[in-house]
């Protein structure tokens, strides 16, 4: 058994970084009848998930007169068996902080992973009180294909290590992310220090007490071109659901230019993250045989 997996959200894309203007596609779950596709579903780019919380109407529980209920998708991309999940609605107002009654539909972002075919929704409505339904197309789940992204693969991609074993049911990602941020600490946003930060959270079966848990990491620029390899470890997070324990990464794996008034120091822009997982249990070594991957937005400088 592994973890269910989601991605996780990172903060950033503040002073310093803009959108690389990635393809993005939405999939709208109206109140009935088939979902309906707009714009260009690619790896590489964005889909989103808007669905409309009326066609899940079974489980409204309540606790002290107030909504308890929730709506959340799971995103399964093929072949990779990459596994996502995240919630529908939103109780608060976030520009107010006062509880919405009843809580108002909300997108769901996801990005899509290198060398993903196809992509398999379904969603789940639960409630305080027990209550679960399900919308998943009678039991077959919905389903969208997903056209290669249009960036050609960089020559150094990460490759697998050799004698490594392609177990997903001994470690997988349950969780993922990377963004780039400007984490220049002046608030009057008079300089430029762009990190790009990686998190990844790995489900390890506990074959046996002592583990290496590590990742092959690459950093790409623009015209995909290997600025920056290295192996970094996974510290022990604690024990998980389905006989496993949860490692944990999440540091900065580049860093791009930095800027202060009077001064410059130029260092190649990142755009583009890939990394493979490895555990090794009992002179063993083990890999999820996914090439993990995640686009990063454009530099500006000032």
């Amino acid at each position: 058994m592994t973890a269910q997996r989601k991605e996780i959200g990172i903060k950033g894309g503040g002073r310093g970084v803009r959108s690389a203007g990635r393809p993005s596609a939405t999939v709208r779950f109206e109140s009935a009848g088939k979902p309906s596709l707009s714009g260009d579903l690619r790896t590489g780019g964005r889909l989103i998930v808007d669905y409309d919380p009326v066609r899940l109407p079974d489980c409204r529980g309540s606790q002290a007169g107030l909504p308890a209920w929730d709506i959340t998708v799971n995103a399964r991309f093929h072949p990779g068996l990459q596994l996502y999940g995240g919630k529908l609605v939103r109780q608060v107002d976030l520009s107010t902080g006062t509880l919405l009654i009843p809580p108002a539909p909300e997108p769901y972002e996801v990005t899509v992973p290198v060398g993903a075919r196809e992509v398999e929704l379904w969603f789940q409505n639960i409630d305080a009180g027990g209550c679960r339904a399900w919308d998943s197309n009678g039991g077959a789940n919905y389903w969208f294909d997903i056209f290669p992204g249009q960036v050609t693969a960089p020559a150094d991609a990460v490759i697998p290590r050799d004698g490594v074993a392609v177990a997903r049911g001994v470690v997988n990602v349950v969780g993922e992310g990377a963004v780039k941020s400007n984490t220049f600490p002046d608030p009057a946003g008079q300089g430029t220090r762009l990190e790009t930060r990686l998190v990844v959270v790995a489900w390890v079966r506990n074959d046996a007490f002592a583990k290496s848990v590590w990742m092959d990491v690459h950093v790409f620029d623009p015209q995909g071109r290997l600025i920056e390899a290295q192996t970094a470890p996974l510290e022990y997070a604690g024990p998980s659901e389905g006989g496993g324990d949860l490692f944990e990464f999440d540091r900065v794996v580049y860093l791009g230019s930095v800027a202060t008034p009077g001064s410059m120091s130029r260092r190649p822009e990142a755009r583009k993250v890939q990394y493979r997982l490895y555990a090794e249990m009992n002179g063993k070594l083990y890999t999820d045989g996914v090439l993990h991957g995640h686009e990063l937005s454009e530099d500006i400088t000032h």
